[in-house]
């Protein structure tokens, strides 16, 4: 488990045994995850909530839930399991595309356009890290805004 970040060594120690069984080389880090691929399943990732209490886990996964039965799916990638207390979050593996493929128009709910917060599942850019608030209105994925990308 050398790859984990202090942070795993206070968890008792069943996360502990859960982490080094899941979590292979880590390949992302926010403002309060990491992102590991996961050794089980090279399909999807594993978010790691490290930082504070900012519960992003908990919120991603409560985002999906309210979209994933929506016209608004297909610009999400999809949450497919979370930990009880949200610790760990599992989400399907996206590609970094070329910059050339983002879109010059994104649905208006989008607020945070950094380049590593989307990534393409087959053909279709999706967002990755939407830990945060949106809002969505009966029209919004018809309107759209000019996207203006941002890297660090």
């Amino acid at each position: 488990m050398s790859h984990l970040i202090h942070s795993i060594d206070e968890r008792p120690i069943s996360a502990r045994e859960l982490a080094g069984l899941t979590l292979g080389k880590k390949i992302g880090e926010g403002a309060s995850r990491d992102v590991y691929e996961c050794s089980l399943n090279d399909k999807v990732v594993i978010k790691y909530e490290v930082r504070g209490k900012m519960f992003q886990n908990v919120m991603e996964w409560n985002i999906w839930q309210e979209v994933k039965d929506t016209k608004y799916a297909s610009w999400f990638a999809q949450c497919l399991d979370i930990s009880p207390c949200g610790l760990f979050l599992v989400m399907e593996k996206i590609s970094i595309p070329d910059k050339k493929m983002y879109p010059k128009k994104v649905p208006e709910f989008f607020t945070d356009l950094k380049y590593n917060n989307f990534g393409m599942v087959v053909k279709q850019l999706v967002a990755v890290d939407y830990g945060f608030p949106i809002i969505f209105k009966d029209n919004d994925l018809k309107k759209k805004k000019k996207a203006e990308w941002w890297s660090e």
